[in-house]
């Protein structure tokens, strides 16, 4: 897990980059895992935006998705 202040500092530098995907009431799909795959080969930093249908909580989504990246924090 993150301290406050490491969220703080990610916080920060996301607010400049762009979003480069959208999960949405379908959950994360396969294509999506790789495009965000790709995403953070190119770059560290990568933005992700959860869509209002999305009935799931916003750490459930994000912990799926590092668990389906491999990138989990366990």
């Amino acid at each position: 897990m993150f301290t406050s202040k490491q969220r703080s500092v990610l916080r920060s530098l996301a607010q400049t980059i762009e979003p480069i995907g959208q999960v949405g009431k379908g959950g994360i799909s396969e294509n999506q895992v790789k495009t965000f795959s790709e995403a953070l080969d190119k770059r560290e930093l990568v933005k992700i935006t959860l869509l209002n249908n999305n009935d799931d909580p916003i750490m459930a989504v994000a912990e799926e998705l590092a668990s389906a990246l491999q990138y989990s924090n366990k």
